[in-house]
């Protein structure tokens, strides 16, 4: 079972961004799932006759299908994300632990996990793009604010909304320790003044809309208009490089989905920067 495994996940590892002994792991998972293969695999003298059989084949199609759709989850163990996070809720704000779980919370979260390498060149650039904002407003945020730069230069306020309830549970805990950051869980089918009811200042400096129009815009185009009405001076949008899950480069796809909501909505493009996973989109709104 395992070297039809590892024969197959040959092909997964070109295809996906995925190591080769996880996807061999992931891959004997799935098998052992099927009882007709274990059966075949019991039967035959070698791994090619095996692969000769329908059975191998739907079983291949089937375990591929898995780990796409695994790899496309922003949290893929769910159990570690959920454990990460109940570390962090658990701990005092003075713990000395809390570093290591602010960290491996972010690292269990896909999109966030992305930037780890590049955190750095990602604010700088951010920063010198934004100025010395006082309010921000970062929708769809996951955990990004548990790495965010509060201090240099300062920001006042950090509003932090997402659907995603684990997410805002993770940030939630972590705004325990700083004020400055307020957590809300809200949905762009909420629209605004649902937000701003929840303190959100009528109008603030600077909003990031980071790698979620181009998902919006292919799930719930409906709310792109939510979007085009962010109530901020000035927005940065931005989309993927690289497909989350595929070795594909989708740059020009998820450029070309930023810069037509622009156009179609009256923003003013005032600047461009990157990162090795993200195109980032400096915007200013109509008015």
């Amino acid at each position: 079972m395992r070297s039809l495994a590892d024969d197959l996940a040959g092909d997964v590892v070109r295809r996906y961004r995925i190591e080769h002994d996880q996807a061999v792991d992931m891959v004997v998972e799935s098998f052992g799932r099927s009882r007709a293969l274990v059966t075949a695999v019991a039967a035959a003298d070698s791994v090619e006759q095996v692969k000769r059989l329908r059975v191998y084949r739907d079983a291949a199609t089937t375990a591929k299908k898995e780990i796409y759709h695994h790899l496309r989850r922003y949290r893929p163990a769910e159990s570690s994300a959920s454990d990460a996070v109940d570390r962090l809720v658990a701990l005092p704000v003075s713990s000395d632990e809390r570093a290591a779980a602010v960290r491996a919370v972010v690292a269990n979260h896909v999109s966030t996990a992305e930037r780890l390498g590049e955190l750095d060149g990602f604010f700088s650039q951010l920063f010198d793009h934004i100025g010395r904002p006082d309010t921000i407003v970062d929708v769809g945020c996951g955990v990004l604010p548990l790495v965010f730069p509060l201090d240099d230069p300062p920001v006042g306020q950090l509003w932090a909304v997402d659907t995603d309830p684990e997410a805002i549970r993770a940030v939630s805990a972590y705004a325990r320790g700083d004020e400055r950051v307020h957590p809300v869980r809200w949905d762009l089918t909420e629209d605004w003044p649902a937000l701003h009811a929840r303190g959100l200042p009528n109008r603030v400096d600077v909003a990031l809309v980071l790698k979620v129009l181009p998902v919006v815009a292919r799930r719930a185009p409906q709310a792109l208009d939510v979007l085009a009405r962010t109530p901020a001076d000035l927005v940065v949008f931005s989309g993927s490089r690289t497909a989350m899950a595929k070795r594909q480069d989708i740059e020009r796809r998820e450029t070309g989905v930023l810069r037509r909501f622009l156009a179609e909505h009256g923003f003013t493009e005032v600047g461009e920067f990157r990162t090795a996973d993200e195109v980032c989109l400096v915007a200013r709104p109509v008015g």
